[in-house]
């Protein structure tokens, strides 16, 4: 099987049997490609050298109109660490994580930040923003 996505998600993997429990979590970086007016985004890993578990990542993005507008610098900006951005000790800990998004959904900057990221922060993001029930 094969797929490709150019946002920033992640989805959490049930356990088939008992689906409150959360047995993985699948983590998309975005592309580095521009498509769908998406800013270009890379992620680095960590990764515990004794388990190989992930233990966190960090999100970087390049914004697409600051950068044209000084194309001999363009800056690759910090966006979040994932450890602090979902509320969690260690990416290996799923229900930690599943915890964190049963809460977010009543939390709506909480909910705008993880939006935000999917977007890449392009202009799609707005366009959701204003307009939740148009399909884009």
């Amino acid at each position: 099987m094969y797929g490709h996505t150019h946002s920033d998600e992640f989805r959490v993997i049930n356990d088939y049997f008992n689906n409150t429990e959360a047995v993985g979590i699948v983590y998309t970086a975005p592309s580095l490609t521009t498509s769908n007016f998406f800013n270009p985004s890379f992620r680095v890993f960590e990764i515990d050298s004794n388990t190989k578990q992930l233990r966190d990542y960090v999100q970087y993005r390049l914004n697409l109109t600051k950068a044209n507008s000084s194309p001999e610098k363009p800056k690759w900006d910090f966006v979040y660490r994932a450890t602090e951005a979902f509320k969690v000790n260690d990416l290996a800990d799923f229900n930690q994580f599943k915890q964190f998004i049963e809460k977010i959904e009543d939390k709506q900057a909480e909910y705008k930040t993880v939006l935000k990221n999917f977007f890449n922060d392009g202009p799609l993001y707005n366009e959701y923003i204003n307009n939740p029930s148009k399909e884009i």
